[in-house]
């Protein structure tokens, strides 16, 4: 799967270093930290406006939506955002409409992985092989744009006194994120390392080491464990999907500039990794993008406190 230990070993290792090192203070309980962003912006986003937002922004990066074969079931019930490729002529997402900036970053996130699944060369080709981790880091390119400065102010008109404060919040929230994928990876590796131990304890040990409270024994563990079980073996998909999100768009913005309003975006994934769909491994793909192997730098920097 393009996954080399060693590389895994030494990028865990930095990513660690800095997320307890630099972010110390970080608050303990991660909903805090989502509830007061959430006061701060919830308020400019509302069912009835969230998919023309995220329609906007995308006509305005070149994909006319409208015009694609994706077909959206909005929900209001539910806590639902999912999309199911049938071939690249035939794409469904399905996705709950909520209050919220969460509901609008995941349905532009779905409708990321709907433009990649389309757009691929081969027209017969299905989506299905195109590995995960480069699937959800694309994906995550156009959620991204929904956290900045400038696209907060002109398509959902947040005031700037509140934009500047949500940042610092999104910094702390993408923070304890990591914090969250890296425990989830390393459980991973050690359940499967030693099947045979004491998984509860384990689990609790883990979470325990990244500082990351657990409710009541054995309530997480029950309530988490159903995830490593249905999808084994993805946490290091989702952990290197954010490492490919970041140095994409780094390498994007240093040579064309920032992605709101840049007709070059279009071209660009679809050159470097639409095109493409499964046919070639996902650090390759990664490397002739941005000219580098993957590198937790750019994560890493992204997060630092200004």
């Amino acid at each position: 799967r393009g996954f080399d230990k060693l590389f895994l070993s030494q990028t865990i290792e930095q990513l660690e270093r800095f997320i307890l090192d630099v972010y110390p203070e970080i608050e303990k309980d991660r909903t805090k930290v989502e509830e007061k962003t959430a006061d701060l912006l919830d308020s400019y986003f509302t069912p009835d406006n969230a998919v023309s937002l995220v329609k906007t922004t995308l006509a305005d990066l070149g994909f006319e939506v409208d015009s694609l074969p994706v077909h959206l079931e909005a929900q209001t019930v539910g806590n639902v955002a999912t999309t199911h490729t049938i071939n690249p002529n035939d794409i469904r997402i399905v996705a709950s409409l909520k209050h919220g900036l969460h509901s609008i970053r995941a349905l532009i996130h779905e409708f990321g992985h709907a433009l990649y699944h389309h757009y691929i060369l081969q027209p017969h080709v299905s989506s299905h092989g195109i590995e995960r981790c480069l699937d959800e880091g694309v994906a995550d390119i156009f959620k991204d744009i929904t956290t900045k400065p400038q696209w907060l102010r002109e398509y959902a008109s947040v005031p700037k006194n509140l934009i500047e404060k949500a940042g610092h919040l999104g910094r702390e929230r993408e923070a304890r994120q990591l914090r969250w994928d890296l425990a989830q990876v390393y459980f991973e590796k050690e359940m499967y390392t030693h099947p045979y131990q004491n998984i509860a304890h384990l689990f609790q040990n883990v979470y325990k080491r990244y500082g990351i409270p657990l409710e009541r024994d054995g309530l997480d563990f029950a309530k988490y464990i159903e995830h490593f079980t249905i999808n084994p073996v993805c946490s290091i998909d989702y952990l290197i999907a954010s490492l490919i999100k970041d140095q994409t768009i780094h390498h994007f913005e240093s040579c064309y500039g920032d992605m709101i309003h840049n007709p070059q975006l279009k071209p660009f994934l679809q050159e470097n990794y639409f095109k493409h769909g499964a046919s070639q491994p996902w650090s390759e793909l990664v490397y002739n993008a941005t000219g580098e192997p993957l590198n937790p730098h750019h994560t890493i920097e992204r997060l630092k406190k200004s």
